[in-house]
């Protein structure tokens, strides 16, 4: 006996078949772009890597230098600086000129200028940067 379909079942098969064959090139795209970032990120990784070790013995005389200046730093100074860094968020500290954030341009309050002038350190509002200025 033979299997007859109809016009009908040969356009559903069809739509289906296109339907699957949609989703399996949209999962094939999925995958190729998480591998090419992981391909990425292993080779930023492995040129970090290679960075840090050619430049190994600058980086610990900074850090030797970083830790003879620090002693020198009130301990809170110190911290919020500290926490800053591991913010990633570089310039950690900035110069104050013009009554204005050197990083964001955020216009410095009169309170904020006064305790500038103090000699005391602020949080600028908009970019968290620790400001300063030279008296």
């Amino acid at each position: 006996m033979m299997f007859l379909m109809s016009a009908f079942d040969k356009d559903v098969v069809m739509r289906t078949l296109n339907i699957l064959w949609q989703g399996l090139l949209s999962v094939f795209i999925v995958i190729l772009v998480v591998f090419l970032v992981v391909v990425i990120l292993n080779l930023i990784s492995a040129k970090s890597a290679k960075y840090k070790e050619a430049h190994a013995g600058e980086i610990k005389k900074l850090e030797d230098e970083l830790a003879v200046l620090a002693k020198d730093v009130p301990k809170d100074t110190l911290a919020k600086y500290t926490a800053k860094r591991k913010e990633k968020l570089f310039p950690v500290v900035c110069e104050v000129s013009s009554n204005r954030c050197p990083q964001c341009g955020m216009e410095l309050s009169i309170a904020e200028q006064a305790k500038l002038s103090d000699g005391t350190f602020i949080e600028c509002d908009s970019c968290r940067r620790i400001l300063f200025k030279r008296k």
